[in-house]
């Protein structure tokens, strides 16, 4: 008898899946829900001047951003009411729903649209893919005519697999990305239910956020880019546009997280403060500090500042990556000492999780506490071999990472061997992204260790990359394709359509939408060089 019931069980679970693939490839749900079914086609929900959108406690703000989308897109005044209907769009809270805090189930029928979510959280995820299930006009600017706004009748249960890292990082140093164009940004990684917005605020070429304890940083160090060499206009955040960034990011449930680089990457540094200069740099262009009292007390400084501007942030990025690039300037005890002092007393001092580039790690800083982001692909490095993949290394010593591998996450790399952009980790289309598995790649992968990982960041480093239509190049479609691998990555690869499939009704829904937010995608006006991508797994240079 329990047989036969594991078996009814099993049999309802594979038709769910099977229907929730042929579902989601007629709604096109980017990315794909866990499970998502049609119920009755016929009976859609319709939007009109008399939609109320109700909700529980603490849901006022997501009420009103949802209202104020639809209202911008249709020109219905669709209204916000704190009361509970049976009519309309309810929002709702119910903590029991998961211990998961994206999670979310969305029910639509003809008379109501329904989203629970187990947190706030959930419930706008939930929003986001009711957005998604009305036409793509939705997301105009403008008033749209002559549109049928229907949201199918649809039962949806989803969470997302990663729930700390879903992540976009952007370099502001090299090419700066205005406080406008990063808002832009924040309102496509929620379109596409991405939580990290990780921001490199220094580098060689710039240094781009107001510091009231070092005003130099900005007033020498942010003048000029990669392209104009230090010359020209002054670019840089000022702490108001930061604090409004993160404003705007949290109201759309999205951390920002900080980067500060050290002790490398820091000729604009050395610019503003000649005297903070590594007396071991041989170059004429210094690009690394001191890490003697006088520069741990800079970074001290520097890093305290930086917390209190962010409110406490969950963690702050310290960087420590290609210190000796370019020159022999400390050994590997020296970088691991400093790398510890500076994360020792982020986690301890300002009582925030330190992140570090896998450089660090290799040198030495092995630590539960603290979060590695793993970047370097196979055996690759600039100026040696690896003695092991380094993802391997990592689960080896039981280091919790984030992963950002080159040559599946670095969005400044081409399109294809025949675009633009960086080649160091090889082309990345969006095909090989779809057809990569973050899991099951992984060198000696164990799923005993699956919680070290914490999620998965794209990198859109900006040495190629001077304008915003050229980063719009580079990030779409592939961010679409990649907020599939960060929402529904779990190792099993049977419930997933084909590549061509996707494309062709997936992906292809995605694109209209784009078309009608006026973004600037690979392939836009093109559409056979989507069609000209065939499946195939990445190939990374070694």
């Amino acid at each position: 008898m329990i047989k036969r019931i594991i078996l009814i069980h099993l049999g309802v679970l594979f038709s769910l899946v099977g229907f929730s693939k042929n579902s989601n490839k007629e709604l096109g749900v980017v990315p794909q829900p866990k499970h998502i079914e049609l119920t009755h086609a016929s009976k859609s929900f319709v939007l009109d001047q008399k939609t109320v959108v109700s909700y529980g406690d603490g849901l006022s703000n997501i009420a009103s951003y949802l209202g104020d989308r639809l209202s911008q897109s249709t020109g219905y005044s669709v209204r916000q009411e704190a009361k509970t209907s049976r009519v309309g769009i309810r929002l709702e809270v119910n903590r029991s729903l998961s211990d998961n805090d994206g999670a979310y189930t969305l029910v639509s029928s003809k008379k109501r649209v329904t989203i629970i979510g187990a947190t706030p959280k959930g419930v706008f995820w939930g929003v986001q893919t009711l957005l998604q299930l009305l036409p793509p006009e939705v997301y105009s600017k403008s008033v749209v005519n002559n549109v049928d706004w229907k949201i199918p009748s649809v039962k949806i249960e989803d969470a997302p697999s990663f729930e700390r890292f879903r992540g976009v990082h952007i370099d502001i140093s090299r090419h700066f990305r205005t406080k406008k164009e990063i808002l832009q940004t924040l309102d496509m990684m929620a379109m596409h239910k991405m939580n990290v917005l990780h921001l490199h605020f220094s580098d060689d070429d710039g240094w781009r956020i107001e510091s009231k304890v070092y005003p130099k940083l900005t007033a020498v160090g942010s003048q000029g880019d990669r392209s104009s060499k230090g010359k020209g206009d002054f670019h840089f955040l000022t702490q108001e546009d930061v604090k409004e960034i993160i404003a705007y990011a949290n109201a759309r449930y999205i951390e920002v997280l900080p980067e500060i680089d050290m002790p490398g990457h820091m000729h604009a540094v050395v610019r503003s403060y000649p005297d903070l200069a590594s007396d071991k740099d041989p170059r004429k262009k210094k690009k690394v500090i001191r890490i003697d009292e006088k520069g741990a007390t800079f970074c001290r400084n520097i890093l305290k500042e930086m917390v209190d501007l962010f409110n406490q942030p969950s963690e702050f990025h310290l960087g420590f990556d290609e210190v000796n690039l370019g020159a022999k300037i400390y050994t590997d005890e020296e970088i691991n000492a400093f790398a510890s002092q500076m994360a020792k007393y982020v986690k301890d001092e300002l009582n925030t999780t330190p992140i570090l580039w896998d450089d660090a790690f290799e040198k030495g800083i092995h630590n539960p506490d603290y979060l590695i982001q793993w970047w370097r692909f196979g055996l690759i490095a600039w100026w040696k071999t690896l003695e092991m993949p380094m993802d391997q290394k990592l689960l080896k010593l039981d280091q919790p990472f984030i992963l950002s591998p080159g040559n599946y996450t670095y969005f400044d790399m081409s399109n294809t061997p025949k675009d633009p952009g960086a080649r160091w980790g090889g082309a990345i289309s969006v095909a090989q992204i779809y057809a990569w598995e973050p899991l099951l790649d992984l060198t000696n992968y164990d799923p005993s260790k699956r919680s070290l990982v914490k999620g998965i960041i794209c990198a859109v480093w900006s040495e190629k990359i001077r304008n915003m239509d050229t980063f719009e190049e580079r990030v779409y479609p592939r961010l679409a394709v990649m907020s599939e691998k960060c929402w529904a990555t779990d190792g099993n690869t049977n419930d997933k359509l084909s590549w061509e499939d996707y494309r062709d009704h997936v992906l292809s829904k995605q694109l209209k939408r784009y078309d009608v937010i006026g973004v600037n995608y690979w392939s836009k006006g093109a559409p056979d060089k989507l069609k000209q991508l065939k499946s195939a797994k990445k190939v990374g240079k070694k």
